[in-house]
This record gives structure tokens, sequence and C-alpha cells, in this order.
């Protein structure tokens, strides 16, 4: 299956995986969308990334955390297209305090990353495996 979102807010939710969305063997496109303050307890705190497609354009991830991988998305095969986007102020407990990649593809274009921090482990921004 497949969801566009467009001029959206995805704001203080709360999941298991993907605090803003978990998207799994699907397709997924953002544009212009923000998701703030989202919350995980396993991966992907504001996006949780499962053999699926993913194009974000446009787009801000500010301040999401997960206790788990990746503070703003967590991508765990398929391919993920960031493009004009912004990954600010986002942490994990883990791997990856703005994005945690293991397996699949990621293309970042333009201005889409900035510095996100991890508290427990030291780990850089975008870990990828």
């Amino acid at each position: 299956s497949s969801a566009t979102l467009d001029e959206s807010r995805l704001v203080e939710n709360t999941a298991g995986y993907g605090g803003g969305a978990a998207v799994q063997s699907g397709a997924l496109i953002l544009t212009n969308v923000e998701l703030r303050d989202n919350f995980t307890l396993e991966a992907g705190g504001a996006l949780n990334l499962d053999n699926s497609t993913v194009a974000i354009t446009g787009s801000r991830m500010l301040d999401n955390h997960t206790d788990g991988n990746g503070g703003a998305m967590a991508l765990s095969g398929g391919t993920l297209f960031l493009m004009d986007s912004h990954v600010i102020g986002n942490s994990s407990s883990n791997h990856g305090g703005g994005l945690y990649g293991s397996g699949g593809s990621l293309l970042i274009g333009s201005d889409a990353s900035k510095p996100a921090y991890t508290p427990s482990t030291g780990w850089a921004s975008l870990f990828a495996r």
C-alpha cells in the first residue's frame, strides 16, 4: 500500500516503532511535512521504514526521540530519498541520533541533514550498517 502527505504535521505521537508513521513493505511520499516531538521505544522516533520506498521533500524532522535506533528515522531495507529537508535536534539512546540505516539505500540531496544528538553512545547523526 502507499500513502501521500502534503502540507501536514505529525506532532507529539508515541509508538513502539515510528512515532509519526511506520511503513512496512509499502510506499510513502512526504512533501512539506513537519514531524516534531515524536517518541518511540524501539526505532524511528518520527519514522520507521521497513523494506519500503519513501520520498521526503521540503520537510522537517525536529526534536524526535527513540530509546532504540534512529532519533528521526530508522531504515531497514528499502530506499529513502531525502531532499531539501532538515533533520535537527533529534536524539537516540542507541545508534543514529538523526538517521539509522540497516540495509537499504539512502539518497540525501541539498540541505538535508543538520546535526543531531545521540546522548548515550556518542554515535554520529547518521549511522549506517
